[in-house]
């Protein structure tokens, strides 16, 4: 499997390059250039394979260049005992005694579900790829996938993690994963500014050729932990083909099925690695992107018109107040059927902050295949609360707004979709303190008090990377560098250049 760029048809690189490559020349991002047809024969193959085996099965489908002993080697390395020392993987029915419920994706690891796979992955083809050479790996600003990088990466071998966050997080949060983090000699930004955009602005920086040449004159490399990686999307779509052969396995439902797909508007990511297996062959039908009431994307989806807005508020789940994600061009990508020149005056636009319209049959094109619902964060309370008592399940916040729009689209569609759980549950603790108590989380000050209080009631297995922060005796120290400059891009290369310094002395 060949990549390209999403900007320029002439950059065709490899698997290696593209994983190695802090940004894709000239912008944009790299997604496969074609597909492998997928022979579903074929997956029956799967079922007696222990996890890490079913990872190389996959990988080696996918990247014509890479043997599967090697996939292998790199996969029973990734996914060790030590690691993952629970079951890794899970793909079951909510309710399998009920042909009605609905089916769910359950996923666990150390600390943030799927990004802990393709970490895990990424350490791995890194330390054989780069050796000794001094690395920066950066998080997006998810607490998930934070805890999931500092799960993943060990502090020897000169790799460096680098985090940020923003304003919605609250300081005694901030002050306890400053604590977890020091172990790893983590460097961390904090965005003291209200921005709309704050991961696309962090984006735009670290890919700015200035500053990337900045960082390598003192001998640095810089990839990105998250969601745009290639390791990351090919991690993504193999946890999502394994799980539909464990469904055809379990016989949740028939292997000629199409199975609509329910996704948070936080993981279009997954989105876009369920539209390339979708085109590979496998039966998913439609995807429906569920996002809270700040509408970008309902709105996107509805009319072809993608608004700008300065402002956005801040809901019970501050994971899916994004106004627009770094993953959106690559799904715009294709959405436009890989017209590259649109496709760069909409990039344009949106990284402007200005307005875009799409004409009507390119709208009629991709409402075959996706769509977008939003919910209030009443709708999504008791959705979460609903579920709860009947099931026993606690939902994260991803999957509770994505089973409210199943709920809005239940009288139009067959009992058979899918929605994808994201992330364990703590981290979506306003939820589930109204879910649960029928008390806000600004009532309930004392936050490791209600993680305890929360565990013991839903029964949730907490993260090991969470239950080293909760313990954590040592007085807090704050991590985060705060940045707030009119000139973020000098502010924080300046930052990251004393960072350096200091760990080389």
């Amino acid at each position: 499997m060949k990549f390209v760029s999403t900007r320029d048809e002439n950059i065709q690189v490899t698997f290696k390059e593209a994983v190695l490559s802090a940004r894709c020349p000239r912008g944009g991002f790299f997604v496969p250039a074609n597909f492998p047809e997928i022979d579903l024969s074929l997956l029956s193959s799967f079922r007696e394979l222990s996890f890490p085996e079913k990872m190389a099965k996959c990988l080696s489908l996918f990247l014509s260049e890479m043997e599967y002993s090697q996939a292998l080697k790199h996969c029973y390395a990734a996914f060790n005992e030590t690691d993952f020392s629970e079951k890794p993987f899970q793909a079951s029915a909510l309710n399998p005694y009920k042909k009605e419920e609905q089916i769910i994706f359950l996923e666990r690891g150390p600390a943030g579900v799927r990004q802990d796979y393709a970490n895990a992955l990424l350490r791995e083809f890194i330390a054989e790829w780069l050796g000794e050479e001094k690395l920066l790996l950066l998080s997006d600003s998810r607490l998930s996938s934070i805890l999931s990088l500092a799960a993943s990466i060990r502090p020897e071998g000169g790799i460096r993690p680098v985090y940020f966050l923003d304003r919605r997080f609250p300081q005694n949060r901030i002050n306890l994963l400053s604590n977890y983090l020091q172990k790893d000699q983590s460097f961390g930004l904090f965005l003291d500014k209200e921005l709309p955009q704050a991961e696309i602005t962090l984006y735009k920086i670290f890919h700015s050729p200035g500053f990337l040449e900045g960082l390598r004159e003192k001998g640095c490399q810089v990839l990105f932990a998250d969601g745009s990686s290639v390791v990351s999307l090919l991690t993504q779509m193999s946890l999502l083909l394994i799980s539909y052969t464990d469904f055809v396995a379990q016989d949740v439902f028939p292997d000629r099925d199409s199975l609509d797909m329910y996704v948070s508007s936080d993981d279009l990511d997954l989105v876009l690695a369920i539209l390339y297996l979708k085109s590979m062959g496998l039966p998913f039908g439609h995807i429906f992107i569920a996002e809270n009431s700040q509408k970008v994307y309902s709105n996107f989806f509805r009319t072809g018109r993608f608004q700008s807005r300065q402002h956005f508020s801040n809901t019970i789940a501050p994971s899916l107040d994004n106004q627009v994600s770094p993953h959106f061009e690559p799904l715009l990508f294709e959405l436009l059927g890989r017209n590259r020149e649109l496709l760069r005056e909409c990039a344009v636009a949106y990284d402007d902050n200005e307005n875009f319209v799409l004409d009507r049959q390119l709208q009629r094109s991709w409402r075959m295949h996706i769509s977008a619902v939003y919910n209030s964060d009443k709708d999504l309370i008791r959705m979460c609360r609903s579920l709860y008592d009947r099931t026993d399940y606690l939902l994260d916040a991803g999957a509770s707004i994505a089973f409210c729009a199943r709920q809005v689209q239940r009288s139009k569609l067959d009992d058979i979709f899918c929605v994808v759980s994201s992330q364990n549950p703590l981290w979506s603790l306003a939820l589930a303190s109204e879910a649960l108590f029928h008390k806000p989380l600004q009532e309930r000050t004392k936050i490791k008090a209600l993680i305890r209080e929360t565990i013991e009631e839903s029964g949730i297995a907490l993260p090991g990377a969470f239950s080293e922060l909760l313990e954590a005796k040592k007085q807090p120290e704050n991590l985060f560098r705060t940045v707030s400059g009119e000139n973020l891009q000098e502010e924080v290369l300046a930052q990251l250049l004393l960072f350096l310094e200091a760990d080389n002395q």
